[in-house]
C-alpha cells in the first residue's frame, strides 16, 4: 500500500481526495506516520470554523465570514484539535458541526481562506525542515490546493459503507453509545454525496 518511500527524496505533498466517510483520514494518518510527514485534517478545519461560525449565529455576509477566517484559530497537537484555546477534538465530529461543516464549505469566500491556510501551514513546514513532507486529505486537495503535489490518491466508497463508518465514528464520539439507527444517518450521507458533487 505504501510504495512511495523509495522515492521519497527531498520535501513532498501527499495529497488525499475523495468525499466524506471514505477512510481518508485513516489512510492519511497511517502514511504521515511512516513517512515521517505532517498530517494535516483539512476536514478538522472545516470542522472548526463550522464549530466557531455556529456559535457566532451562523451570519452569512462576505465581512462576517471573512472575519470568521482570519480570526479563527486552529492548532494540531498530537490526535487532539485546539480551536481558539478550546479543546474541540470530540465535538467537531459530531453530526451537528458535519451539517454545519457542510453548510460553510459551500461559500467561495470561506473555501479561498482555508487554501490560503493550508498553503501557509505547509510552506512554514517545508521551511522548518521538521518534516520529510506533509500529508493532506480533504475534498479537491489535489485538485484546487495543491495541483502541483507530487503524489495524490483518490479515495471512494460506497453510501452504505460510508454511513457504516460514520455510524462507527459517531459512537466512539458519544460516551455510553449513540441513541441513532442506521439508515437515517445513511440517508444524510447520501444527501451530503449529492451536495459534494453539486460544489465541484
Amino acid at each position: 500500500m505504501f510504495h512511495v518511500k523509495q522515492n521519497f527524496m527531498g520535501f513532498k505533498i501527499i495529497a488525499i481526495d475523495g468525499p466524506t466517510g471514505v477512510g481518508k483520514s485513516t489512510i492519511a494518518r497511517q502514511l504521515a506516520a511512516k513517512l515521517d510527514c505532517l498530517y494535516v485534517d483539512t476536514g478538522a478545519m472545516f470542522r472548526c470554523l463550522a464549530w466557531s461560525w455556529a456559535a457566532q449565529g451562523c451570519p452569512e455576509s462576505d465581512e462576517s465570514l471573512e472575519k470568521l477566517g482570519d480570526q479563527t484559530r486552529i492548532v494540531f497537537e498530537n490526535e487532539t484539535v485546539i480551536c481558539d484555546d478550546i479543546d474541540v477534538t470530540q465535538e467537531i465530529r459530531t453530526e451537528r458541526i458535519s451539517a454545519q461543516a457542510s453548510k460553510i464549505s459551500r461559500f467561495p469566500l470561506i473555501r479561498e481562506v482555508m487554501k490560503k491556510q493550508q498553503r501557509t501551514l505547509v510552506e512554514e513546514v517545508r521551511k522548518s525542515s521538521s518534516y520529510r513532507g506533509a500529508v493532506l486529505e480533504g475534498r479537491d486537495i489535489g485538485t484546487v490546493v495543491f495541483p502541483a503535489a507530487e503524489f495524490k490518491f483518490y479515495v471512494d466508497a460506497s453510501p452504505e459503507i460510508r454511513a457504516k463508518r460514520r455510524l462507527l465514528q459517531l459512537q466512539n464520539v458519544v460516551k455510553g453509545g449513540i441513541m441513532k439507527k442506521y439508515y437515517p444517518l445513511s440517508e444524510n450521507v447520501i444527501f451530503r454525496i449529492k451536495t459534494e458533487k453539486w460544489l465541484r
